[in-house]
């Protein structure tokens, strides 16, 4: 069962796209690490998740 799922999740702030096609599939118990470049997204991605920030 999976606990977080996205499919294609993008998020675009004028022409800049701060996520792009992402897709995450998280199972119950797995440990999930978020790597990434400064600016790359991580924190959008995580806001976007319970809703804080609208897809679009």
């Amino acid at each position: 069962m999976n606990i977080i799922q996205t499919e294609n999740l993008t998020k675009q702030y004028g022409n800049t796209v701060a996520a792009d096609q992402v897709s995450i599939h998280i199972r119950q118990g797995e440990i999930y690490g978020f790597p990434g470049l400064k600016g790359g997204g991580k924190k959008t991605i995580i806001r976007m998740l319970p809703g804080l920030i609208i897809k679009g």
